[in-house]
């Protein structure tokens, strides 16, 4: 996360490209620089997912079994 914030002006006030960015993170901090922090973001992404689905079937299941019972509308 810490490196999808690094941004640096460029030659003319801009924001560095996505080359340029990836090159000064190769350069800086080698190749597997690249890959620190994967595992933390893929374990925190399984933990939110799993727990959408776990709470999406609990009320999923809540609103079939009151549905089961016959509903008026007037």
């Amino acid at each position: 996360k810490k490196k999808k914030k690094i941004a640096w002006p460029g030659a003319h006030g801009q924001r560095a490209s996505l080359s340029h960015t990836v090159s000064a993170l190769i350069k800086n901090e080698g190749f597997f620089g690249l890959y620190n922090g994967l595992s933390a973001g893929l374990f925190r992404q399984a933990t939110y997912t799993t727990t959408r689905l776990g709470v999406y079937t609990s009320l999923f299941d809540q609103y079939q079994s009151v549905a089961s019972v016959q509903i008026e509308f007037y």
